[in-house]
């Protein structure tokens, strides 16, 4: 066996890769993002049923809307 084989041998390798963490500029973005989603959560909580369903809303959406668990559609 070779000394590289006996050297590396010992080493360990972690069982998960450790995750990179966000750069400020991603922070500042999902910071922004969060905030943005809350003023159209609210915007949407003050409208009547009758303009959410002028907007496409369905009555499952606007359920969801009035209990504040509609997600918004993925990018």
């Amino acid at each position: 066996m070779s000394t590289l084989a006996l050297w590396s041998a010992d080493t360990t390798v972690p069982a998960v890769e450790p995750k990179a963490k966000l750069s400020l500029f991603q922070r500042l973005i999902q910071a922004r993002e969060r905030e943005a989603l809350r003023h159209i959560q609210q915007f949407l909580n003050w409208q009547s049923d009758e303009r959410l369903q002028d907007l496409g809303y369905t009555t499952a959406d606007i359920e969801a809307i009035r209990q504040g668990r509609l997600t918004m559609p993925a990018r």
